[in-house]
């Protein structure tokens, strides 16, 4: 089986922080947990996949191309490092998709379930979807930056487990090659390092049309640099608890700790089919805790929202 053309392609499954999601370019100003399928933006692909069997063991073989790498949408600079220069404003100029066939990316994945274990092994060559950042232009009152997407390779695993109609959910994603930006001397420069990113999740089952999922998330830096834009070790620990209201209508909660820099967020909303063309959504989210959390950085967008959307029939 092949598809060719723009598509979604998941890896990994963890609410929240899916460090396995690497294939498409995701929308970042998006930040609501639940609406990651919205964030995910289509890329140019070669999708190759054969399935195989052999008694009870049964699996899979997916190989990928794309001859147009894409870079994620991103929230405003100065929400992360308004603080780090004393110019009054601060602008980036986005790094353009490269032309067809001038880069290419390349990877694949294996997977395999025997006796109720599923577990797969992927390797991914891309440019990094995440920025990194050069001094363009640079005055008494302004700063400009324009970004820089390096060549990366991702490698992970990925295990899957039902333990008591509960399951256990682990990725463990190695990358190579990760730019970092740092100050040094007052100069805007950057550093190479390699990431693990690991992530272990637990759904319930249903109970009294209620479920939870509870998530640990943990990304490590092999170096660090002084002035860092990042740590060299982030902690999240994410709970959520979903009450199903019947007719397709759904509440959901979710909390976020982290752990290095105490930050904390909350998200809520409320999903209310009004018909089978109408939907609304109400929800909000919320971020606060230390100056130097990671979280707390995202105040600036904590929001209350509704919206109304309609689906025609043709």
């Amino acid at each position: 089986m092949a598809q060719i053309g723009y598509q979604e392609i998941i890896w990994g499954d963890a609410f929240g922080f899916n460090y396995a999601d690497i294939i498409n370019p995701k929308d970042q100003r998006e930040t609501f947990f639940s609406d990651a399928s919205d964030a995910r933006l289509p890329l140019l692909l070669f999708n190759g996949k054969s399935l195989f069997s052999s008694g009870d063991f049964s699996g899979s073989l997916q190989v990928l191309f794309s001859p147009e790498p894409r870079f994620s949408k991103t929230l405003p600079l100065d929400i992360f490092i308004g603080n780090i220069f004393p110019q009054e404003t601060l602008s980036v100029s986005k790094e353009k998709t490269p032309k067809i066939f001038s880069k290419t990316e390349f990877g694949g994945k294996i997977s395999g379930s025997y006796n109720g274990y599923d577990m797969s092994i992927f390797s991914f060559s891309y440019l990094d979807r995440e920025p990194i950042y050069a001094i363009e232009n640079l005055t008494a009152t302004n700063i400009a930056l324009k970004e820089e997407h390096n060549k990366l390779k991702t490698t992970g695993l990925s295990f899957t487990k039902t333990v008591f109609d509960f399951v256990l959910r682990t990725d463990l994603v190695y990358s190579q090659n990760k730019y970092i930006n740092y100050l040094e001397n007052f100069e805007l420069t950057h550093f190479t390092t390699n990431s693990l990113d690991t992530v272990i999740s637990l759904d319930s089952p249903s109970y009294n049309d209620y479920s939870a999922v509870l998530v640990l998330a943990r990304s490590n830096l092999g170096n660090i640099k002084p002035n860092s834009f990042r740590e060299q070790t982030e902690q999240y620990l994410i709970g959520k608890i979903a009450k199903n209201l019947g007719k397709e209508r759904s509440l959901e909660f979710s909390y976020t700790h982290e752990f290095e820099h105490p930050g904390h967020s909350i998200q809520t909303f409320l999903n209310w089919p009004i018909t089978n063309q109408t939907e609304l959504k109400i929800g909000g989210e919320f971020y606060f805790g230390d100056e130097q959390s990671n979280l707390s950085k995202f105040k600036k967008i904590n929001s209350l929202f509704f919206s109304i959307k309609n689906y025609f029939q043709l």
